[in-house]
């Protein structure tokens, strides 16, 4: 058997995945971990990583906060995603899917598809405080926004 050599760090060069978030976490994952069927419901893979920072540079543009104890506790904002389009999955597709990747680790998500106002709003807003490095108004913007868009649920 062969050797790694180095350091690794959870967050820094090792990266927990969406299956492990304790409630309450939040984190960036990749928009293809996020699958839609015909019925616009959604599919989250936990398998896939999770980041505690937005980074486009490695597609991680995919808000996940964990909002529950249970296996589909999970508020996802696909707003932030960017040059990222979803294909609708068939539900034959869905079924292959579920059973390769196994239905314990995919959470099933309702799609909520019109943002109002101000929700709309606080994304314009969030857009700009990461323009401007304002990164305290970018935490207070974003649970602004998580609280906004729980109470919308």
């Amino acid at each position: 058997m062969g050797i790694v050599k180095g350091f690794l760090e959870t967050g820094k060069n090792l990266d927990r995945i969406i299956l492990e978030m304790d409630e309450g976490e939040e984190g960036y994952a990749e928009p293809k971990f996020l699958d839609f069927d015909y019925e616009l419901k959604g599919y989250l893979d936990r398998n896939g990583p999770i980041s505690k920072q937005y980074d486009p540079i490695n597609k991680r543009t995919l808000y996940v906060k964990k909002i529950g104890q249970g296996k589909d506790d999970y508020l996802v904002n696909i707003s932030e995603v960017k040059g990222y389009a979803w294909i609708s999955l068939s539900e034959e597709k869905v079924q292959d899917f579920l059973s390769e990747v196994g239905e314990e680790k995919i959470a099933r998500l309702d799609y909520q598809p019109s943002l109002i106002f101000e929700e709309v709003q606080l994304e314009k807003d969030i857009e700009e405080a990461i323009e401007n490095e304002n990164f305290e108004k970018v935490i207070e913007l974003k649970k602004k926004r998580d609280n906004t868009l729980k109470k919308n649920l």
